[in-house]
């Protein structure tokens, strides 16, 4: 596994959403795919325009599709609009839901984990970020039920 530090206490203003740099000491995928941010921003506006609370991730192990949006219901216990990238919105809504492998969605999955399921990984001013795929409709993620 690769291995790269960043500061304590990232933060980045994307568009009127402050997201975290959220993974400190973070370990990397095996053969990662790389992008820098400015890639992965064009990217995003690309499939869901410029205002990035509404751009839509994956969960890469129970399929949920969310968005920044989606967490601020949960910000009393934690949630923060980084999360939508990075950590599946079952891990801030309670004991019943999905765990690893179990195919129940939304689950509590997050790339802070052991198990590292996503190879994409944001090169920032920060450091690497891993990330949640973006939901595309065209591709395998169109039969997954949105959460919205």
């Amino acid at each position: 596994m690769i291995k790269e530090s960043v500061p304590k206490h990232s933060q980045e203003r994307l568009g009127d959403v402050k997201w975290n740099v959220i993974n400190l000491e973070t370990r990397l995928p095996e053969d990662p795919e790389v992008i820098s941010q400015e890639e992965w921003e064009a990217e995003g506006e690309k499939l869901f325009g410029p205002d990035k609370i509404q751009w839509k991730f994956v969960c890469p192990n129970c399929g949920n599709v969310q968005c920044s949006e989606d967490f601020r219901k949960y910000k009393d216990v934690g949630a923060t609009p980084s999360d939508a990238y990075f950590n599946c919105i079952g891990r801030f809504m309670g004991p019943d839901v999905g765990t690893l492998g179990d195919g129940k969605s939304p689950c509590d999955y997050s790339l802070g984990g052991l198990f590292i399921l996503s190879k994409i990984v944001i090169r920032t001013p920060y450091g690497m970020q891993k990330v949640f795929d973006f939901y595309r409709e065209d591709d395998d993620n169109a039969a997954v039920q949105e959460r919205h």
